[in-house]
């Protein structure tokens, strides 16, 4: 990627988390994970302390303007700078803080909207500093697709984790468990499907994506009724769409035949595959 290139905004994260570990760790890997140029949206004093703290030797830079990035990027970190007010120790969030966090991801959708970075990229926040400093979002999700949304609509925001060809998108994010059941309704699940099925085609190159919907009990097996106008499949109106399919069968290795692969799976419920996990030998 030459030095021209649009680099990825990267938000400062909580000052005090391990946002800048993981900024400094990623910027001393570039060469040997090849990894594209990103501007930090931050306090350059923060990451200087921590790399630090941390032993590391690296550069830094301040930029004043995104294009800058990719130039600077083979031989120093570059930062668009913002301050952060109080202290900042690791492992200790402050309210202080906070409104820097705010502000740098709205300055990197900012960025990404007005067509000087490629796309953004999280450090992790302290959500429960951020509600005490009167954050109104549930997290990074609700808050990105209200940045997005400017003063239209509210976009209906679609989380997608996505590991090598395993792409799982849950339905309900952000609740409690208990609430699960409840929130999960016939159009919210239509409304997923047909996000995900539009955006599998737009962002991943399927032309037609196949859809398993695994069930909120994890040992399901009953199937849609074809003719039930209530099926989120109807609903949805997307015919590459079968389920619900126990979540432990969406672990399960794709085969190889294109004509037989799933692109994705999308969970009603929190789940993790532990069952899928190699057992440890001493």
């Amino acid at each position: 990627m030459g030095p021209t290139a649009k680099p990825l905004a990267l938000t400062l994260g909580d000052p005090a988390g391990i946002g800048p570990d993981v900024t400094l760790l990623a910027f001393a890997a570039r060469n040997r994970e090849a990894i594209p140029p990103f501007v930090l949206i931050g306090d350059e004093s923060v990451l200087a302390e921590r790399a630090e703290t941390l032993g590391l030797s690296v550069p830094i830079a301040t930029i004043t303007a995104p294009a800058d990035a990719g130039r600077i990027f083979p031989d120093a970190l570059p930062v668009l700078p913002i301050a952060v007010l109080g202290s900042v120790v690791a492992g200790q969030p402050n309210l202080e803080a906070m409104d820097a966090v705010k502000h740098s991801i709205e300055t990197a959708v900012g960025l990404v909207q007005e067509g000087e970075a490629r796309a953004v990229v999280t450090n992790p926040v302290s959500k429960s500093h951020l509600y005490r400093a009167g954050f109104a979002f549930p997290g990074h999700t609700e808050y990105l697709a209200a940045l997005a949304s400017g003063e239209a609509t509210p976009l209906r925001p679609v989380m997608m984790l996505v590991a090598g060809p395993f792409k799982v998108v849950p339905t309900t994010i952000h609740i409690p468990l208990k609430d699960v059941e409840r929130t999960l309704t016939r159009d919210l699940l239509a409304e997923t499907i047909k996000i995900t099925d539009r955006d599998l085609r737009r962002f991943f190159g399927y032309e037609r994506p196949r859809l398993a919907i695994t069930g909120l009990n994890p040992h399901a097996v009953r199937r849609w009724r074809s003719s039930s106008r209530s099926s989120p499949k109807r609903r949805a109106k997307v015919s590459t769409c079968r389920g619900p399919t126990p979540p432990t069968r969406c672990s399960t290795r794709p085969r190889a035949s294109v004509t037989t692969r799933r692109s994705a799976c999308i969970t009603t419920r929190r789940w993790c595959p532990s069952r899928r996990l190699p057992s440890r030998r001493a």
